[in-house]
């Protein structure tokens, strides 16, 4: 099913696949960030667990987590969620 936005398409995305993409895009931006899982946890407040848990996609980070996840890895908050 699509919708239209600004007359082009867009795909629907259910959760599953949104969630699979930013885990992805999470595990990129830390890589790129040059921090391991043990540093990236130190810098946003969270265990290095709960890094992998987002990663490996047991659980995705709370909104209020973005904008620090988004300053220890350098990028802007859409960086975490959109290509």
């Amino acid at each position: 099913m699509t919708e239209e936005t600004r007359g082009r398409p867009r795909k629907e995305v259910n959760e599953a696949e949104w969630g699979d993409r930013q885990r992805k895009l999470l595990r990129l931006r830390r890589e790129g960030a040059g921090l391991s899982e043990e540093e990236a946890s130190k810098l946003i407040g969270v265990s290095a667990v709960t890094i992998r848990g987002w990663e490996n996609g047991r659980s995705l980070p709370p909104w209020a987590r973005i904008p620090a996840i988004a300053e220890a890895y350098g990028c802007a908050k859409s960086a975490l969620i959109s290509e």
